[in-house]
């Protein structure tokens, strides 16, 4: 079965293969589910747009939809208040004003190790859960 890219220069867009492949350390966050979701939503979301598949935006929306999902999840639990709180939303910021210049390299620096830091923090405070 062919990937339908609709690319029609059919290049890969790097920038969105290393921040798939970054979404990958999220792997090693000691929590028993929230890392395997954010890997895997983020290789699907940034792979697809790295191949211009005609479900990145779905792949986008769906990624956004659990991050935001995850995020809410981390920060209801007083365990991890008030560090996560602040990652999240010093993150959410960031996410709100990524610029198009360099935006791979903010995602990655801005957005994706905060939150990876948020949920560290929120797996270790909150052991128990």
């Amino acid at each position: 079965m062919e990937v339908p890219i609709t690319n029609p220069r059919k290049w890969v867009r790097w920038d969105e293969v290393v921040l798939g492949t970054l979404t990958t350390a999220f792997l090693f966050i000691p929590h028993p589910w929230i890392g395997y979701v954010v890997a895997l939503n983020g290789v699907i979301c940034h792979g697809s747009a790295a191949l211009a598949c005609r479900c990145q935006d779905a792949a986008r929306s769906w990624d956004v939809a659990c991050n935001v999902g995850l995020g809410i999840y981390a920060n209801a639990h007083i365990c991890a208040q008030p560090i996560c709180g602040a990652i999240t939303a010093a993150s959410l910021a960031m996410w709100l004003a990524q610029p198009l210049a360099y935006r791979a390299v903010f995602h990655a620096l801005f957005v994706q190790m905060p939150l990876l830091g948020a949920f560290a923090h929120f797996a270790t405070s909150c052991s128990s859960l």
